[in-house]
């Protein structure tokens, strides 16, 4: 009697090697698939990097158009010389009258869109300009809306004032803003009269003798 034997293996060679491959593809795709989540992540937080960096460029921007003005008609504040300011002045066809040493006095000077009724230019002992300023009176009444319409153009640039600052004396208002390096004071007087003035200062100019 002829004995059969049979071959109870699961699987042949090639159905092994079969499997083998399908396992390798499987994890080859569950790899690429991690890999796709990995890059999508990192996409996510490359592009959450790159709004926070432009938030904080733009806050950057900002910050820096709060800079104080420090020029004027072609003058800066802190590095303009006397005789600077007077070549300047003349180029540009703004008469000035020089009533005491060291300061400049330019009537009827349009500044910021508005005409104000003198702007001016104060220089330090060592002749190098300190500070402008500009300012306009009228009767009691007729400033309020002039004055308001600046205060807010100026908190629109530089922010609001430091605490303490924008407080109501007796005789008026006064507001104040500040930079590493210049300074700028609005007064709103009414005694008797109503004035508007802004006063911008370099600080590191500002050693002087005379009085304004």
């Amino acid at each position: 009697m002829r004995t059969t034997t049979m071959n109870f293996a699961p699987h042949s060679t090639g159905a092994l090697t079969q499997l083998k491959e399908q396992q390798e593809r499987k994890q080859r795709k569950e790899a690429a698939l991690h890999a796709a989540d990995a890059t999508n992540n990192n996409q996510y937080n490359m592009k959450h990097l790159l709004e926070t960096l432009l938030l904080l460029a733009a806050t950057f921007n900002i910050a820096a158009h709060q800079k104080i003005q420090d020029t004027f008609f072609g003058c800066v504040i802190g590095k303009s010389t006397k005789n600077e300011v007077s070549r300047q002045l003349n180029k540009l066809g703004l008469p000035y009258i020089e009533k005491q040493a060291n300061v400049f006095w330019v009537y009827d000077i349009l500044f910021g869109g508005s005409i104000w009724d003198c702007g001016t230019f104060y220089f330090n002992s060592d002749g190098v300009l300190y500070l402008f300023r500009v300012e306009i009176t009228k009767q009691p009444g007729e400033l309020r809306t002039f004055r308001d319409n600046i205060i807010a153009s100026l908190t629109r640039k530089y922010g609001d004032t430091p605490d303490g600052y924008g407080e109501k004396r007796k005789e008026g208002f006064s507001f104040y803003w500040e930079d590493d390096s210049n300074v700028l004071w609005c007064f709103f007087e009414y005694n008797p009269l109503e004035s508007v003035s802004l006063f911008y200062s370099n600080t590191d100019a500002s050693n002087t003798d005379s009085d304004f």
